[in-house]
């Protein structure tokens, strides 16, 4: 797992728009990641193509279209290990930065983490055993 920010910050992964570490992530076998703000360097079309290249999801439970408020990545996943469900929660930077990537900037945003860990923490209970959530530094 990752909490953020794993995509860019380095000359190999800014070079290769962060796929050097996708790879990476799939063979170290990751379960899931979210995004911090440095991936928002990023437009999101590359934040989406490196979405469909990892064998993990992205997450981000806050992250939204300005234009109808929908999630962009899925909220969370679970994973089964020695018999426990766990619930894998990301959250990403609120409010989004404003070096993020001008697409991003101008068609999506991020809501308050606590407004959308509310709008799912009572179902996650009851299909997990434990929760953990990836923040990032805000």
């Amino acid at each position: 797992m990752d909490a953020g920010s794993a995509l860019s910050g380095h000359y190999d992964t800014e070079y290769s728009k962060g796929e050097i570490m996708i790879k990476f992530m799939n063979l170290l076998g990751y379960d899931a990641i979210s995004l911090g703000s440095m991936d928002f360097k990023y437009k999101m079309d590359e934040i989406l193509d490196l979405n469909d290249k990892a064998e993990f999801p992205i997450l981000s439970a806050n992250l939204v279209s300005k234009q109808d408020k929908s999630l962009v990545f899925d909220a969370y996943t679970i994973i089964e290990s020695s018999g426990r469900n766990i619930a894998i929660i990301g959250i990403s930077p609120y409010p989004l930065e404003e070096s993020s990537e001008s697409d991003i900037i101008e068609k999506y945003e991020t809501i308050d983490p606590i407004e959308a860990i509310n709008k799912i923490i009572d179902d996650l209970r009851l299909k997990a055993n434990i929760i953990i959530y990836l923040l990032v530094k805000f």
